[in-house]
This record gives structure tokens, sequence and C-alpha cells, in this order.
């Protein structure tokens, strides 16, 4: 998505956050209080990080025009080593994803991720 654009709740470009998170536990769909559907890990809120997520940083490319007619790769990446425990069997889960305040559709396409892992 293009930056400095107007949106429906803010731009695309850059009111749509990508995140990553890395858990123990199976990440799941739980109901909320507020009868919303969440994941059972936290892995943050918008452009807030979690306990076990991070926000990588927006969707937004400088450069694009605004009626997302061109698309731009982009890399994102966590701005520090996130942390897990794996569980017994060594077991760990990793959701990769956007989050967005923006109050209309968006799509992305992960093209790759390299991921690193080592015993602490």
């Amino acid at each position: 998505a293009a930056t400095g654009c107007f949106g429906v709740g803010g731009s695309e470009g850059e009111s749509v956050y990508v995140t990553a998170a890395v858990s123990a536990a199976e990440p799941i769909l739980v109901q909320a209080a507020d009868g919303r559907y969440r994941l059972n890990i936290d892995r943050g809120d918008q452009a807030v990080s979690g306990t076990v997520g991070q926000v990588l940083g927006v969707i937004g490319s400088d450069g694009l025009k605004c009626d997302n007619s061109v698309y731009a790769s982009s890399v994102r990446k966590t701005a520090q080593p996130i942390t897990v425990q794996a569980d017994a069997a060594g077991k760990i889960w990793l959701v990769l994803g956007i989050d967005s305040a923006f109050e209309s559709a968006s799509e992305i396409y992960l093209q790759s991720a390299t991921i690193s892992a080592k015993p602490i």
C-alpha cells in the first residue's frame, strides 16, 4: 500500500501493521467477554507489541500511487530477537500476519520468511 494516502479509519499504508509472534502454546481462537474472537497468545495489538509478539512495521511503501494500481515488495525484520521456551516436546509456533486499524480490506502476499533459531 502507498504511504501518505487517505483511508477509512486511517491510511492503509500507515495503519496496517505487520506482526510476528513465537509461542510454545498453540495459537487458537478464543471468544473474549466482548464476544469478539482473539488469539490465546499476546501477539500485541495494532502498533503495540505483545509479550510473545513484535510489530515489524507497516505495510506501506514510499513512492506508490494511492490508487493501489502497483504493488511493491518490502522487507520487515524484528527489532530484537523474540525469545521463547519450547514446550516439553521441543515445539514452538510461529505466527506471521497483519493487524489493521484501517477499516477496509487489505491484502498482502507473504513471499518468504527466514527464521533463525538457537538454543538458549
